[in-house]
């Protein structure tokens, strides 16, 4: 009896626990606007704001189901400077450039909802600001599938080079909504580091290096939709020889009489990406090798398959040993 008491009260609490973590969106570590105001002349990173109102049934469900879920919250943390702003509260607010906000008593909602959302107020809504502070607004329910492209267009930056519509088709392209694992028959004979060698003495190409991150998502997309496109694949095939150098590979290789292996540091980075990177662990990132081993370019940023197509192009055609990429582009764009 009291074996089965036991059990009873362990399923119990269990229950209880798992309850009340769905229902509690606590596990964000929401921050005040005053705090984020300190912490991001401090450190600067990317600035996600939550505006929401209690008797609105999308933004519960964005509270219970989609904050409240531990791979989305423990991403938000890690990060994003998070802030969660009642759209309707009477509380003074003083924003990152020291205006004051509060809420009109003939009002509904506080002024700084009114400021932030640009007097469309459509709730629930995220406001999102770059390390640049540069802001854009996100109106409506978002759950797991349709916060993380957004969340990964912030924090890896691809804001840089891509507008959001654009990134978000190929985020969907490489992430489906529902489908957790994502199966890809690969279109590039990717080689090895170590095999390069005796490839060149057959047959001489230049040599493209991405330099892989398993853990940055626009990485990870670049691999399976923009290098695996159909077109850019078979160009890549013809005219290049296309490496993987995994970020914490333990493989050990030598170019041009240096040996390169891991470092054996605490980051488990691998020389290689360090000494072509710079020391500057951006990704996604690929190098590009001209048959003798020498370094012609070095990119550190997400490319869809049309804008990479071109800068594969003007150095598979040796068009950069007469002109300027920029220059190439014009005349590409007059072409077209």
């Amino acid at each position: 009896m009291k074996i089965k008491l036991l059990i009873v009260l362990i399923v119990l609490s269990i229950t209880i626990f798992a309850q009340n973590n769905k229902n509690d969106s606590s596990f964000v570590d929401w921050k005040s606007l005053e705090e984020v105001s300190v912490q991001f002349i401090e450190k600067q990173k990317p600035i996600l704001i939550w505006l929401y109102a209690n008797d609105i049934d999308s933004c519960k469900l964005m509270k219970e189901n989609t904050f409240a879920l531990q791979e989305v919250n423990n991403y938000m943390n890690l990060l994003f400077y998070n802030i969660k702003i009642d759209a309707k509260t009477d509380n003074e607010f003083t924003f990152f450039d020291g205006q004051k906000f509060n809420k009109n008593k003939d009002s509904l909602y506080n002024s700084i909802t009114s400021y932030l959302l640009q007097n469309n107020v459509n709730l629930p809504a995220l406001v999102m600001f770059t390390k640049n502070a540069e802001g854009r607004i996100f109106y409506g329910y978002k759950d797991r599938d349709h916060i993380f492209p957004i969340l990964i267009y912030y924090a890896e930056m691809a804001y840089e080079n891509n507008d959001y519509k654009t990134f978000e088709d190929y985020y969907f392209k490489a992430y489906p909504v529902g489908q957790k694992q994502i199966m890809n028959r690969l279109l590039i004979s990717w080689k090895k580091m170590a095999d390069i060698d005796s490839l060149q003495k057959e047959k001489p190409k230049k040599i493209l290096i991405d330099i892989y991150n398993n853990y940055s998502v626009s990485a990870t997309m670049m691999r399976t939709k923009t290098f695996n496109n159909p077109e850019v694949s078979s160009y890549l095939n013809e005219k290049y020889y296309s490496v993987t150098v995994e970020l914490k590979s333990n493989e050990e290789f030598i170019i041009k009489g240096i040996t390169y292996k891991n470092s054996g540091e605490a980051h488990g980075y691998h020389q290689f990406a360090i000494a072509v990177l710079q020391g500057k662990m951006k990704f996604p990132a690929f190098i590009i090798l001209d048959e003798n081993y020498n370094l012609i370019e070095r990119k550190q940023r997400y490319y869809t398959p049309e804008e990479i197509e071109a800068l594969l192009k003007f150095y598979g055609e040796n068009i950069y040993k007469e002109k300027q990429f920029d220059e190439y582009l014009k005349e590409l764009k007059i072409k077209n």
